[in-house]
């Protein structure tokens, strides 16, 4: 299983699907899981107000380069908005802290870059990343971000596999079959190597395995190259790896030839690795699912990344493939099966709409199986993952009839599993039996029980929840507080012989049977609740992380990272700071006006929402936040137009066209060798003259005196302005640049003319 409670650089966090429908959520704020009741509530009034932001990020800046938690701003459709501290940002297939996105740049960019924002030096496409934050407006005007999903790009490449190359480990798409010229180019983002072997055009100062950028590669763990039923996949490969396998399924590996020291080695026609075997490629179910399957000529894929050019090579950087085709499983004690997450959405606080709902759809490789999902809580007292259920299909089908929740599909023999929890608080209960948690719950405890981590079948709820008459509070604590990650696991996995393991591309041990997915918050949407009530601010105090960084993945400690665990749980300091306020109780907004509230399950409307592990009275933060004071609103610094028209010229001959050169006599591009890219078209004062060709400390267009008293007192310093050959010190190479332009204007710069 991915570990999600490290936030480090190589961290690749919780994998995802990355479905357009799930980060639709995110984007549009839509409130999940079907048609939302038109409700007369009328909110509590704040002065705050919620502000959703989509497009282009022309700038990153971080406050504190030296501190993992540092807050920053990303100027974004025209605004300044404030990433607060201690937020942990969403990646396609990974959680990354604003700082960590400046830790983790590519080689090229200095550092002070990410390589994402559209005014980056290092940014050659000239087109920033795309990004949806959810913020609020706060009482002193500022916006502050509460969420924040950050991809490279938002491209797809769909379409027919027509050409493989195996010996460099990427393939193409819609071209001329059998052609290596034509077609869009396709490289999985494989940094760890867990799919594919990877060499060749487009890998000159790549990553490992070739990877662009290993920020936005695929999740290793919670597999994101699958096919439909979320069965792994690989691109068979003629470099040779050697494994150990158990090929007589005894349990054993015997020693000797026959089982020890295999080798895979395809011949490169793709029909013989043996770790990408053929054999689980035309039939169901697969021949060998310890194993993954190879992607064919002829497949059709859906391809999600962004385009990278490298060494004059344009290919698509994929940290999601997905490939159509439905592998199953055997139901077999020495044959794993695996699943995947579609769709996975939690109501988030404060329910003006009136109720609380999940929403879970999943796809497998075996239908005979069922599926328990868990919320991952996190014990602040050493940042352990605790697994608590909340979701089951099998006491799904026992409690509603069979097929309630399994079997969803029309067509085939594949698991297609769907769960919706209904919490209604105006009809109350008794909930409907398809819809109702604790009657999921209580039906699987009574009929064998729940399997744990471990496997052991778990009979009584170890929360206490759902016991006795179930009341509406009963049915609301199974779904409150929400949770960042879940984690789906099916029966099969703990059926499965003790010596089983899936192996690899690379013939090391992965994972089967389990699927580790963020959670698309659902956020009421005001369109369908009150009209005059649009403006509503989010209520981020309902979202336990961000309350305390340690309550979240990749907020507390692993060993790498400073872990405290004397300072109160909810404190300020731990908290996203400014906090994106928004005066809103996230227990008391359910109701008419002045109502009563979510249903009281201890501690007031409140308690249970602001509780944490183990989710009883004595763990409850405080509420409010605090009301960040006002952080002073500045002019918004556009990075204006990227022209990207060229002149035919490159006059200092450092591969950047005269036309867009910052330093049009003076080499600082992209042809400097490796180890000097970090002062390619470097621009740290952002005047439009590169510092290899700017000594004009004051900015009066003259390398003067006053420059040389600016320039001494940065001597022996790290002032990057006065760095100008980007070594991170101001020293003698320097001071032989500012001797240099003494007397004379800075530049000549195309960008400031």
């Amino acid at each position: 299983m991915k570990s999600t409670n490290k936030i480090k650089a190589s961290l690749r966090g919780p994998g995802q699907p990355a479905s357009p429908s799930l980060y639709a959520k995110l984007t549009t704020s839509v409130v999940l899981l079907g048609t939302l009741m038109l409700a007369s509530h009328s909110p509590t009034a704040s002065a705050a107000v919620s502000i959703t932001i989509a497009g282009e990020v022309e700038r990153i800046t971080v406050n504190t380069a030296s501190d993992t938690w540092s807050r920053g701003t990303m100027v974004v459709a025209g605004s300044n908005v404030i990433i607060p501290r201690n937020m942990v940002i969403d990646l396609p297939a990974n959680r990354l802290t604003l700082q960590q996105l400046f830790v983790n740049r590519p080689s090229a960019c200095p550092p002070d870059q990410t390589g994402l924002a559209k005014a980056d030096s290092c940014n050659s496409s000239f087109t920033g990343a795309a990004v949806t934050i959810l913020a609020n407006k706060t009482n002193a005007g500022d916006i502050v971000a509460g969420e924040v999903f950050l991809e490279k790009a938002t491209e797809l490449v769909s379409g027919i596999v027509s050409f493989i190359n195996y010996d460099d480990g990427y393939f193409r798409v819609d071209g001329i079959p059998g052609s290596d010229t034509t077609g869009a180019m396709v490289r999985v983002n494989d940094p760890d190597g867990r799919f594919t072997h990877q060499a060749g055009a487009g890998c000159l100062g790549s990553g490992p395995n070739c990877s662009a950028d290993t920020r936005y590669g695929v999740d290793p763990d919670n597999y994101t190259f699958t096919g439909s039923t979320g069965y792994p996949m690989c691109i068979p490969s003629t470099v040779t790896r050697t494994y150990d396998f158990d090929v007589n399924r005894d349990g054993a590996i015997d020693p000797g030839p026959a089982e020890t020291g295999l080798t895979a080695l395809d011949d490169g026609t793709g029909t013989q690795d043996a770790l990408c075997p053929p054999g689980n490629r035309g039939v169901n179910p697969v021949g060998d699912s310890r194993l993954f399957a190879p992607l064919l000529v002829g497949d059709h894929v859906n391809a999600e990344g962004n385009f990278e050019t490298i060494d004059g090579v344009t290919f698509l950087s994929a940290h999601t493939v997905g490939v159509s085709v439905g592998l199953t499983t055997d139901d077999d004690p020495f044959q794993p099966d695996y699943m995947i997450f579609d769709e996975v959405g939690w109501d988030a606080p404060g329910f003006q709409n009136q109720r609380a709902r999940d929403l879970l759809i999943a796809f497998g490789t075996l239908g005979t199986t069922h599926m328990d999902v868990f919320g991952l809580y996190y014990d602040p007292a050493n940042n352990a993952v605790e697994e608590l259920v909340f979701a089951t299909t099998f006491g799904c089908d026992l409690a509603a009839g069979p097929g309630s929740c399994t079997n969803q599909g029309v067509v085939g023999n594949t698991a297609v599993f769907k769960i919706v929890h209904d919490v209604d608080f105006i009809n109350g209960v008794p909930i409907g039996a398809d819809q109702s948690p604790c009657q999921h719950l209580n039906a699987a405890y009574a009929n064998g029980g729940i399997p744990d981590v471990t496997g052991t079948l778990v009979t009584t709820d170890p929360n206490g929840r759902c016991t006795g008459n179930i009341t509406l509070a009963k049915e609301f604590q199974v779904l409150s507080p929400p949770t960042r990650d879940i984690i789906g696991r099916t029966r099969h996995k703990h059926a499965l012989d003790d010596s089983v393991v899936t192996l690899d591309f690379h013939g090391n041990p992965s994972q089967n049977g389990e699927y580790l997915n963020p959670v698309g918050i659902g956020h009421p949407e005001f369109v369908e609740i009150n009209l005059n009530a649009l403006q509503t601010p989010f209520i981020f105090a309902g979202e336990p992380w961000n309350m305390d960084r340690r309550l979240g993945p990749g907020g507390g400690c692993d060993g790498e990272i400073t872990c405290d665990t004397g300072t109160a749980i909810g404190d300020s300091s731990m908290s996203l700071d400014p906090f994106p306020f928004s005066d809103l109780n996230p227990g008391t907004q359910v109701g008419p006006p002045g109502g009563g509230g979510v249903p009281v399950v201890y501690g007031g409307q409140s308690g249970r929402l602001l509780s944490y592990w183990p989710l009883t009275l004595n763990e409850i933060m405080a509420w409010p936040p605090l009301d960040p004071d006002p952080q002073g609103i500045n002019p918004t610094l556009h990075a204006g137009l990227m022209c990207t028209l060229v002149s035919g010229f490159d006059s200092d001959g450092d591969g950047v066209d005269d036309a867009i050169d910052n330093c049009t006599t003076t080499e600082n591009g992209t042809l400097l060798p490796i180890g000097a890219s970090a002062i390619s078209q470097r621009d740290t004062d952002g005047d439009g003259y590169g510092n290899v060709c700017d000594a004009d400390l004051d900015g009066s267009l003259t390398v003067d005196l006053s420059d040389f008293s600016l320039f001494r007192s940065a001597f022996g310093t790290a002032d990057p302005d006065a760095d100008f050959d980007g070594n991170g010190s101001v020293d003698l190479s320097d001071f032989s640049t500012f001797r240099a332009f003494l007397g004379s204007a800075p530049g000549p710069s195309a960008l400031n003319p």
